[in-house]
């Protein structure tokens, strides 16, 4: 455990450590491209990583913000680009305890990426699986089931009933289930996840 600990503390360091190197890089890159450009908005991506991980999380959002800002007046709004800014954002609020606002952009990210790359697509499955995680932690298990059986039906299609995530998905929707006190369905579930070779869901079975 401490030497674990050693190498996350090392780790989340070499972030610190990097921060100025991107700060000076935005510097340059406005200089250079000026302030709405796509390589600026990259600059504002990589810094809201960067602070994310240090959990300076307004200066991650006001990062997330501009990238978001540059990215709808580079490309627009229906951009692979701008989801991920639009991402960035959800993931910060979540981190902020602020999943009603996390919601918001979770929504926007998974409208944009149905219209980007279409309902039956790996992305748009993830985007879907986001939106029920932030609901299991409001609480809403209903909601939170509607979207993993969304998100379930989307990976099925696109990868398979036994590709990885497939089976996480067939876990998810199990647990939601379970969250709403429906045993038999979630039982059903846990099986298809076990059968597909999800050993999660082989030590959930082991409690029915």
């Amino acid at each position: 455990d401490k030497l674990i600990t050693e190498i996350c503390d090392y780790f989340r360091l070499d972030f610190l450590y990097v921060d100025p190197d991107n700060l000076e890089s935005l510097e340059i890159k406005k200089k250079i491209f000026g302030e709405v450009h796509a390589e600026v908005a990259v600059c504002y991506d990589n810094l809201g990583y960067v602070y994310s991980m240090t959990d300076a999380f307004d200066k991650a959002l006001d990062c997330y913000m501009n990238s978001l800002d540059i990215h709808r007046k580079v490309y627009y709004e229906a951009h692979p680009m701008t989801i991920s800014s639009y991402n960035g954002i959800a993931g910060i609020y979540y981190g902020l305890g602020d999943l009603d606002t996390a919601l918001e952009y979770y929504h926007k990210v998974f409208d944009i990426s149905k219209e980007v790359w279409g309902e039956y697509h790996d992305d748009t499955a993830i985007a879907s699986e986001n939106i029920a995680l932030a609901y299991t932690g409001k609480g809403d298990d209903q909601q939170a089931l509607t979207f993993h059986l969304s998100t379930l039906h989307i990976r099925q299609k696109v990868l398979g009933e036994t590709n990885p995530s497939t089976l996480d998905s067939y876990k998810y929707v199990a647990l939601a289930y379970e969250n709403l006190g429906d045993t038999s369905q979630a039982y059903h579930y846990f099986k298809k996840g076990a059968d597909g070779g999800c050993k999660n869901c082989e030590e959930y079975l082991s409690e029915y």
